[in-house]
């Protein structure tokens, strides 16, 4: 979770966040460059940052805003997308049903630990690449708002 107090209105951060952000998919080849892709309702967004081509690593950026006396506080937190979600909880509970059959089958240390280290290997190649992919969300983020 992470929270900036910026010293604007809401309204005015909305709006700058309303006009940089479409509902498209991906860039489409005649429309202008916007930084996000989501949407922007009345004191909430959720965004991500828009891509030429699928990217399942992109964080998404879940965003409330609330009024203060001198601007605004913007209160953010990241998480993978929603799909990115489901494709672990997927591979973890066939991994799992996987590992229980080897097991039983062959009675073997070793089916577990290759299958306790294959899912370490996801769970650290996901969230890696969902860090990697947080810092131009974040840096693009915090620049549209300064």
């Amino acid at each position: 979770m992470e929270t900036l107090v910026i010293p604007r209105p809401a309204e005015e951060v909305l709006q700058r966040l309303a006009t940089s952000t479409s509902n498209q998919a991906f860039l489409q080849p005649h429309e202008p460059i916007l930084l996000f892709n989501g949407w922007v309702h009345e004191d909430r967004f959720r965004i991500s940052v828009r891509t030429r081509r699928a990217n399942h690593f992109l964080p998404l950026a879940i965003g409330r805003l609330e009024n203060s006396s001198t601007g605004c506080i913007l209160l953010i937190s990241y998480s993978l997308l929603p799909t990115t979600r489901l494709l672990l909880k997927l591979w973890t509970i066939l991994i799992v049903l996987g590992t229980v059959m080897g097991w039983f089958q062959s009675k073997s240390l070793y089916v577990p630990l290759i299958a306790t280290s294959l899912l370490l290997l996801i769970y650290y190649i996901t969230w890696s690449n969902f860090n990697i992919h947080l810092k131009p969300l974040r840096k693009s983020l915090h620049r549209l708002l300064s």
